[in-house]
């Protein structure tokens, strides 16, 4: 049972959300320490973060047509998915991409790096 009703009691919060935004940002500020990664093609990614707002978008949908349980296996889909590529570095939506290339005729070839200023 819970003790408040997080949709009534908006003058409370669970403890931990605070804690968790917090350590989220400590972890992102950190990133610039690491200096600049190598330049990629944007195309991949940006597909793959389009199926992701997809699923998530039908997700939201399914979960307020009440089925739940439709809404939860579409969100962690993915969850699932963005933790792998987050750990492993493998972006199955990325490699979707190129597949899709391949398939329609048109392998994919990254785009080439704009030049840099001073070079």
């Amino acid at each position: 049972m819970r003790a408040a009703d997080p949709y009534g009691d908006l003058d409370v919060i669970d403890s931990r959300a605070p804690r968790f935004n917090q350590a989220t940002i400590g972890l992102l500020s950190l990133q610039p320490v690491f200096g600049e990664g190598t330049l990629e093609d944007s195309r991949p990614p940006r597909f793959a973060n389009l199926v992701g707002a997809v699923f998530l978008g039908a997700a939201a949908v399914t979960w307020a047509a009440g089925f739940d349980v439709v809404g939860v296996v579409l969100g962690s889909v993915v969850t699932t998915l963005a933790l792998l590529a987050a750990v492993t570095g493998f972006c199955t939506g990325c490699e979707t991409y190129k597949l899709g290339s391949l398939l329609a005729g048109r392998p994919f070839v990254s785009c080439p790096i704009p030049p840099q200023p001073g070079s």
